[in-house]
């Protein structure tokens, strides 16, 4: 405990920052402000691997809401949720939450005991940018993620004086929800502060369809408010190549569980949520050479309670990184890296501790426009050294004409999991003899840009993937007892299409049309009990599509129109029972009035616009049609 207490201190009074200079980006932090220039770290040897990214434009849409509403409408991931403002984890491309991750900075997240991240905790108001990046990223990335990783970034603006913005979003369901941030730098120094405080009764109406005889009558959501707050600091120095950052997060969380559909009244279920992150990083960029280092330290409660049990979890992580890049030739790049931690658990359960390291050695080659990035990383786990973990990446662009251009890109990654601590030693049910997971995955990526006119672009995108994983680790239920177990082989399998339209006109208006559709097939074979060979795993769709128009006019008017179809579901691992395909609309509207110094910005939402009623997770629904309206207020 005084280790912790002095990292405290520590961090609270260095605040100090940092912010790295390998690439300079130029985007619009949003598409009625200010067009600024960020400068962003980017480490990493990722060409050639899937992935999506969303600037700080994407991000301010879905300022008020979740970080699972942004994913779902934004992307093809299937995002699990429990109930508004409850558990909500993410699966892409048939995997499972506990292979899927997430990184604040490079820094992984996920809860130590699940192996996975409550999206529905963190806020998208924190963060600036972010890429989704699919499986072959885990070996460049110091992550074990062999169904995709979540990387969330925050950057620091310099020599931009005094800024303030604070936001108030309130609407349906009780829902009430205050943001500010306020920031300073001049060409040295930079600081910026955000906060949020958010509070919703949850009490919107569903159909019992469990209910006997017709109609089915509709009930109120009982026992579902929820009330968090948290902050965010960072403060850095820049001083000619070298630069120091310092970071702390912190949020807490209280949220009442309501009765499933099952249920009559429910258990009274509850739940605490703290989470304080801090982090510290240096970098240093050279004209050949970059460093970069960072120690952070993860704290975080969990305490459940209802009428049957009451448990407590403290949960810390302490992890030590460090990169060295290299540009040794004009065609080659070397890369090399360090990720060590030090995890423990404190719970009313069970008490765990355990020490995590892995190497990574990255290279980048370049020759006639080809770049090919080959990654393995060794990890050490339980006192032995797993298999490592190989991606292999390579990427071509042809220019056919001068309005279009081709991109291929191949990704080809052997990945590993390792079982959770919940996994191993949860009583009842934990199993200590669980064996890692390895996965085999190849992707296929075509990208065509099209310049159809002066005013006119386009852009098209299809994928092609497959992943075999042995050693599949899932709870399945032994008589009256959920335990883990390495079930039988598991193949994943698809494709993935997008296609992306829009139109500048000369008096600033822009139109954009974004239309994305995935197949899923998820299955598990060589099984010991044959009627389980050859079924969908539960939870995992065959179909998504998504579609988004908008339209933005002088930085002042935007409008937003996105739709969503989820596919069938099944519940079970026999694939009896399955829950029904939604569809799902929504509108968003926002104009900004410039007051001399000051930005008035209102904005009015409608979620659900058709008032669909679904379940995402069986017997939990979600909410109907929903308004909210925010006013926001720049310097």
């Amino acid at each position: 405990m005084k280790l912790l207490s002095f990292f405290f201190i520590m961090s609270f009074f260095l605040c100090l920052e940092i912010k790295a200079q390998e690439d300079s980006l130029t985007y619009q932090i949003n598409p009625l402000l200010q067009r600024k220039e960020v400068i962003i770290y980017a480490p990493y040897f990722t060409e050639g691997i899937s992935q999506i990214r969303w600037d700080t434009n994407d991000l301010e849409t879905y300022a008020t809401q979740s970080w699972g509403n942004l994913l779902k409408k934004e992307s093809l991931i299937f995002v699990k949720e429990y109930g508004a403002g409850l558990l909500s984890t993410i699966s892409y491309r048939g995997s499972n939450a506990a292979q899927t991750g997430m990184s604040w900075d490079g820094i992984n997240i996920q809860n130590t005991m699940l192996g996975m991240s409550d999206l529905s905790l963190v806020p998208v108001f924190f963060f600036d940018e972010s890429t989704w990046y699919q499986n072959s990223a885990a070996s460049s990335m110091a992550t074990q993620s062999s169904g995709g990783h979540l990387n969330l970034m925050t950057n620091l603006l310099f020599d931009k004086g005094f800024s303030y913005k604070a936001q108030v979003h309130i609407g349906s369901f009780g829902l009430q929800r205050y943001q500010f941030s306020s920031s300073y730098s001049n060409k040295l120094f930079a600081t910026n502060l955000r906060a949020f405080y958010h509070k919703t009764k949850n009490d919107y109406e569903y159909t019992d369809v469990n209910a006997l005889g017709n109609p089915k009558p509709k009930i109120k959501l009982s026992h579902a408010d929820q009330e968090s707050w948290g902050a965010l600091l960072q403060n850095g120095i820049r001083w000619k190549k070298w630069n120091l950052k310092l970071q702390n997060w912190y949020t807490q969380s209280q949220r009442n569980i309501p009765p499933n559909l099952l249920q009559t009244t429910g258990d009274n279920e509850k739940q605490k949520d703290i989470q304080i992150r801090n982090k510290m990083s240096w970098d240093h960029r050279g004209e050949k050479i970059s460093l970069h280092f960072q120690l952070g330290h993860l704290f975080d409660l969990i305490n459940y309670e209802s009428n049957v049990i009451q448990n407590e979890s403290i949960l810390n992580q302490f992890i030590f990184q460090s990169r060295y890049n290299q540009q040794l030739t004009n065609r080659y790049q070397l890369g090399l890296d360090l990720d060590m931690q030090y995890q423990t658990v404190n719970s009313d359960i069970y008490n765990a501790l355990r020490l995590l390291g892995s190497l990574g050695i990255h290279h980048k080659f370049n020759w006639k426009g080809w770049i090919l990035n080959a990654s393995s990383r060794f990890q050490y786990f339980e006192n032995s050294i797993l298999r490592p973990s190989v991606g292999i990446n390579l990427s071509k662009g042809f220019q056919t004409n001068e309005k279009n251009r081709i991109q291929i890109s191949l990704a080809s990654s052997y990945n590993y999991r390792f079982p959770t601590l919940n996994d191993l030693y949860w009583r009842p049910g934990g199993n200590k003899n669980l064996l890692t997971e390895y996965s085999f995955s190849n992707d296929v990526k075509f990208k065509i840009n099209s310049e159809y006119h002066a005013q006119w672009k386009g852009e098209t995108e299809c994928s092609l993937y497959g992943q075999h994983t042995e050693n599949w680790i899932q709870w399945t239920a032994q008589g009256s007892i959920f335990t883990p177990q390495n079930i039988a082989e598991v193949l994943n399998y698809g494709l993935e299409s997008s296609y992306k339209l829009s139109y500048q006109t000369k008096d600033q208006q822009l139109f954009t049309l974004k239309i994305a559709y995935g197949f899923t097939k998820s299955i598990r074979y060589k099984d010991k009990d044959t009627e389980l060979n050859m079924k969908q795993l539960a939870y995992t769709p065959l179909h998504k599509a998504i579609a988004n128009l908008s339209w933005t006019w002088k930085k002042m008017f935007f409008i937003q129109l996105d739709y969503q179809w989820q596919g069938k579901r099944f519940v079970d691992d026999l694939n009896t029972i399955e829950l029904s395909d939604f569809h799902l609309a929504n509108f968003q509207i926002r104009y900004k009035l410039p007051i001399k110094f000051l930005d008035i910005e209102a904005g009015f939402e409608i979620q659900n616009i058709f008032n669909s009623e679904y379940q995402v997770i069986a017997n939990r629904p979600m909410p109907g049609r929903a308004f909210y309206t925010t006013l926001t207020f720049l310097y």
